[in-house]
């Protein structure tokens, strides 16, 4: 009986030992992925928030393309917090008088968020 143990053990110890190693090996890719996936995040969310709030190259603001960007926010909900005061600020700012279509659009996206909280 303990020379069955003896003979059993080493070959369960390798085994176990590889899959550490494979269980370990996933961890770090998987944390290095979901890393670089919320660095992308950052960088698309906060590029929208500039084409949102600064003109062109020529200093025209592009309407069309500020809506389009309002839209896009509803697909960051790690920052619906901070995107929910941003377009309630730009409401203000801009006024329905001046950007009616961006004030809808503002309060599509603000209905939205809200409903997915």
């Amino acid at each position: 009986m303990l020379n069955n143990l003896i003979g059993w053990l080493p070959a369960h110890v390798v085994n176990l030992g590889a899959v550490v190693v494979f269980a370990f090996s996933v961890f770090q890719f998987l944390s290095v992925r979901n890393r670089e996936s919320r660095e992308r995040e950052f960088e698309q969310y906060h590029l929208l928030i500039q084409r949102l709030t600064s003109p062109d190259d020529r200093g025209n603001v592009c309407l069309h393309r500020q809506v389009a960007t309002i839209f896009e926010l509803r697909h960051f909900p790690r920052y619906y917090e901070c995107t929910k005061r941003i377009l309630e600020d730009l409401k203000q700012t801009w006024g329905p008088q001046k950007y009616p279509s961006l004030i809808d659009e503002i309060d599509l996206t603000l209905n939205y968020i809200k409903e997915k909280r």
